[in-house]
């Protein structure tokens, strides 16, 4: 791999805020203990300006087979 792949790949990670880039310090992995994670991909607030109170909650989860609709956009997205 050449460097300016891997510059490209790194360009491409902190642009979507995966990695955050420190002056002086490095290039490091986003960790979910920094303070406004939970906000990362939120870009709502109310007009107050406060900050929401997130709560996750799991749903449910289930394997079945994928349709050949599915199955061809997997396919699709693996090129």
């Amino acid at each position: 791999m050449s460097q300016g792949t891997v510059r490209k790949a790194i360009d491409e990670l902190a642009a979507q805020n995966l990695l955050v880039r420190r002056q002086g310090k490095g290039t490091f992995v986003v960790t979910h203990q920094e303070d406004g994670w939970q906000y990362r991909f939120l870009r709502l607030a109310p007009d107050s300006g406060e900050k929401f109170h997130l709560v996750n909650q799991f749903l449910s989860c289930e394997k079945t087979e994928a349709s050949a609709y599915e199955a061809n956009l997997l396919k699709s997205k693996g090129r």
